[in-house]
């Protein structure tokens, strides 16, 4: 049990920041001007006197597509708060490609070019992706290398604490593994799932779905996984592939509404009317609220040539506000299909 233990905490933190970054704890972070991808020069020094967050990634790492899509959401949280958020393009820092990552991912906050390495070597990184965070006096508080499970439970504590919203004792019990019992291969499907969830939404459909595939090698049986895969098969037009994921997740579960729907879509674009009707209609007795099912419902009626019955149901579906269906949740691509 205790050599367990060992292997889940070593497995939830990430490694000493010595084996990761040269710089130590509580020194001054070395001063640094890079290009943004507009050009201009940027320097650490024009944030002085602010908390700042640097993520430091390579654009063809998915480890730092994880974890700048974290970084992101930290982003939108503590802006308001006065924090400054950094990316740092390492490696080759193409431009094209940086950029691209940039209009993919949404990002709001500055990136800058480390082409010729100059942070990389004056701050001795090792790891792909590595966030560092320095407090009001330009001091180097906690790196963070890769994306651990707790990535977001660390880089959360570590900001309250700079901000003094928590003392040196709550940081510590903020960051633990060993504060909840936890399954860590949940804990993993868990973290995977929301990211897979959030690409979908920014309309990254290819590594959602492999991101969700990684969750459910975490986790087989997570029916919430499932469901989100097979959506995500909808819309990469691969109704085979949906039909199996969301078939997998009616065998854990044969009430889930979810997987019932998915199927009834599936077979739907698959042509196959009289049993997507049959499906959809189950689906709606399970949840009479979901206004994508009757519009799915009239989209069907439609096809089959029953014109009033059709607009009965697009009606309904009009009539209903709400939708839990998570499919419906990836609202850019949804957008795209109307």
């Amino acid at each position: 049990m205790r050599i367990l233990l060992l292997i889940i905490f070593i497995v939830l933190l990430p490694m000493e920041h010595g084996l990761s970054i040269e710089v130590p704890f509580g020194e001054t972070a070395p001063d640094f001007t890079l290009k943004n991808i507009k050009g201009e020069d940027v320097s650490l020094k024009d944030f002085k006197s602010k908390v700042i967050v640097l993520i430091y990634w390579k654009d063809d790492h998915d480890y730092s597509y994880k974890a700048l899509v974290d970084y992101g959401d930290f982003f939108k949280m503590y802006k308001k708060r006065g924090v400054r958020f950094i990316g740092i393009a390492g490696e080759t820092g193409d431009l094209e490609k940086v950029s691209k990552i940039v209009k993919d991912l949404k990002i709001k906050f500055p990136v800058l070019l480390d082409s010729n390495r100059k942070v990389l070597g004056s701050y001795g990184i090792r790891v792909y992706p590595t966030t560092l965070l320095i407090d009001q006096r330009g001091k180097l508080i906690h790196a963070l290398p890769g994306h651990p499970v707790l990535y977001n439970s660390i880089l959360d504590g570590y900001l309250r604490y700079i901000l003094g919203d928590i003392n040196e004792e709550e940081l510590k019990a903020a960051i633990s593994p060993q504060k909840t019992k936890v399954d860590e291969s949940e804990v993993m499907a868990e973290r995977d799932y929301h990211l897979a969830l959030k690409f979908g939404e920014i309309g990254l459909i290819d590594r959602a779905i492999n991101t969700a595939k990684t969750a459910i090698k975490y986790k087989p049986d997570m029916i919430k996984a499932r469901n989100l895969l097979g959506f995500l098969f909808l819309q990469s037009k691969e109704a085979d592939k949906a039909v199996n994921e969301f078939q997998i997740a009616l065998n854990i579960d044969p009430d889930s509404f979810d997987a019932m729907a998915g199927i009834g879509m599936a077979r739907l674009s698959q042509g196959d009317i009289d049993y997507a009707i049959k499906i959809l209609a189950e689906a709606a007795k399970l949840n009479k609220k979901s206004s994508m099912v009757y519009y799915e419902l009239g989209k069907a009626y439609e096809l089959k040539g029953d014109k009033d019955i059709a607009l009965s149901m697009y009606k309904k579906s009009l009539r209903i506000a709400g939708e839990p269906l998570f499919f419906y949740q990836l609202k850019s691509q949804c957008r795209q299909d109307r």
